[in-house]
C-alpha cells in the first residue's frame, strides 16, 4: 500500500506514512480511506511522513497532479488544520521545498517541512522545546504558549527543561 495511516486521537492528528513509489491516484485512494474511518474528525492536523520514499523516483507530472487529486477532499477535510511533511533525506528535503509551492495550490493550509516526525509533532501541538541553558537552572515549570495564528485559547503546558 502506498499510504498507511494512524490516528493520534488525543492530539487531533493523523500520521500518514508513504511507501514505495506512489502515484497521485494511489495517494488519493489511500487518503480517501482516512475519511471513511470513524476516528477522523474534520480539521484534524496531519503529518505526511515521506521518509521511506525516494522522491527522485516520482515523476514531476505526478507531483503536479497531486493538488487536483487532494483538492476533491477539501470539503470533508476542512481548512483550519496544519499539515507537516517529513523527510530524512537531504535531497528529498530540497525537492519538497520546491514541491511545497505546488502543494499550496490545494488550498489555504498551513504547510511546513521537517526532518523528523518528532519536530513535526511538536509544531502541530504548539510545543516549544526549552533548554536549561537559555532559562537558568529549573527542573520544571509552567510556560504559556500563545501562537498568533492559532484560534485556540492559550495553552498551559508543563515543560521539563533539558540540560
Amino acid at each position: 500500500m502506498a499510504l498507511e495511516f494512524d490516528f493520534e486521537q488525543f492530539e487531533n492528528l493523523v500520521v500518514m506514512r508513504l511507501t514505495g513509489t506512489p502515484t497521485a491516484d494511489e495517494l488519493g485512494t489511500g487518503y480517501s480511506k482516512i475519511f471513511g474511518d470513524e476516528r477522523f474528525v474534520e480539521g484534524m492536523h496531519c503529518i505526511w511522513d515521506c521518509s521511506e520514499i525516494d522522491l527522485k523516483r516520482i515523476p514531476i507530472s505526478e507531483v503536479r497532479r497531486l493538488p487536483a487529486v487532494l483538492r476533491q477532499f477539501m470539503v470533508r477535510r476542512g481548512s483550519d488544520y496544519k499539515a507537516a511533511i517529513v523527510t530524512s533525506r537531504g535531497s528529498d528535503y530540497q525537492l519538497l521545498r520546491i514541491y511545497l509551492t505546488i502543494l499550496k495550490l490545494i488550498g489555504d493550509i498551513q504547510f511546513r517541512l521537517f526532518r523528523s516526525v518528532d519536530k513535526a509533532n511538536r509544531w502541530i501541538n504548539n510545543v516549544v522545546k526549552l533548554t536549561a541553558g537559555r532559562l537558568g537552572v529549573y527542573n520544571a515549570f509552567f510556560v504559556r504558549i500563545a501562537i498568533s495564528q492559532c484560534r485556540k485559547p492559550v495553552i498551559l503546558k508543563k515543560v521539563k527543561l533539558s540540560k
